[in-house]
């Protein structure tokens, strides 16, 4: 029996499912049968895994390249869809970030080593242009999490894309390479499986294959704070904030004025574009000024500090004593007495 025809579980209960997903779908009958090419494998070769949260405040760290997850699918079946001259296997997703650095699939492969190469795109559209494209040679194929790599490139959050693998052998009873699935319970709600045979794209909404998504971030420098050293209380007084971004990414501010009062990551600004604050402290005394940035991943800068002194002025100190004999008469009097000799 053909690989194409090989069922996951039982072959009529689990042909049944797909076929009940197809229909779903609006499948026509004729095409129905094509909706088929997934390869068991035997229990002891799954690697137990999970899925991760996928939410953008919980980013999961990698490693020392400040390298990141953004979007996961880790859960699957002791199977995978067929990647063969016959069938085409992509599986879509929603970016939750503005940029990609690189994608890892779990992949295993089938009745041998292929003999030809596993071709890795990511498209806007099933059969649109590839943005990106990664070919890996038999011996670089590894059962288990594959690495592709390639240059950062920008995306639209919650855009769907679509990472695509393709073969052009494998035949028959051919080795050929598989994608990790789970066949059923739709772990991924933001993509699922697509299947190429004979020239159609073919939907399998219960499907999501396993993969990763990475983006890269750096932490913005830390922000530099200009302005006067000392005032006076009552009075406004103007400080200048810049900060950069090694990524070039906007930034957000969080400034304390020591006083009490915070401005609350205003913004975005532009990297390296400077702001002006203003603010008037209400008592004398002395105060630090401080500041920090964050990007658009919430990556934080370090704490800048400023320090600054407010005294009691003159004109502050004759005002007050000018309110104290307004509400006092007899102070004044006092005072003329004293003065007189």
């Amino acid at each position: 029996m053909k690989k194409k025809i090989v069922s996951i579980f039982c072959c009529t209960l689990m042909l049944s499912t797909l076929f009940t997903i197809a229909n779903a779908r609006n499948i026509d009958e004729e095409n129905e049968s094509l909706i088929r090419g997934i390869q068991k494998i035997n229990e002891d070769k799954v690697i137990n895994s999970t899925i991760l949260d996928i939410q953008y405040k919980n980013k999961v760290f990698c490693n020392s390249r400040d390298e990141f997850i953004d979007q996961q699918q880790t859960q699957h079946d002791p199977a995978g869809w067929n990647i063969n001259y016959d069938q085409f296997v992509a599986q879509s997703f929603k970016p939750s970030v503005p940029r990609i650095s690189k994608v890892d699939l779990k992949l295993f492969k089938y009745g041998g080593i292929p003999d030809y190469d596993l071709e890795f795109s990511i498209r806007e559209q099933l059969s649109g242009s590839d943005i990106v494209k990664v070919t890996k040679a038999p011996s670089e194929v590894i059962d288990g999490w594959n690495e592709f790599e390639f240059t950062d490139f920008e995306v639209e959050v919650d855009r769907t894309y679509y990472l695509v693998c393709e073969g052009d052998a494998g035949l028959g009873g051919d080795p050929i390479y598989c994608w990790y699935c789970r066949v059923e319970g739709n772990p991924y709600a933001r993509g699922m499986t697509h299947i190429f045979n004979y020239d159609v794209w073919h939907q399998v909404p219960a499907s999501d294959c396993c993969f990763r998504t990475y983006y890269t971030n750096s932490a913005p420098n830390k922000p530099s704070i200009s302005g006067p050293t000392s005032g006076n209380y009552g009075k406004p007084l103007d400080y200048k904030f810049m900060a950069s971004d090694p990524d070039a990414d906007s930034i957000f501010y969080y400034i304390d004025w020591g006083d009490g009062f915070i401005e609350n990551w205003i913004g975005p600004y532009e990297s390296g574009y400077e702001i002006t604050r203003t603010h008037t402290w209400e008592e004398q005394g002395d105060y630090i000024i401080r500041a920090k940035v964050k990007d658009t991943f919430d990556m934080e800068s370090d704490w800048a500090e400023f320090p600054i002194s407010i005294p009691r002025n003159r004109v502050a100190f004759n005002l007050l004593f000018q309110r104290c004999i307004d509400r006092f008469p007899i102070i004044e009097k006092i005072f003329h007495f004293i003065f007189k000799f």
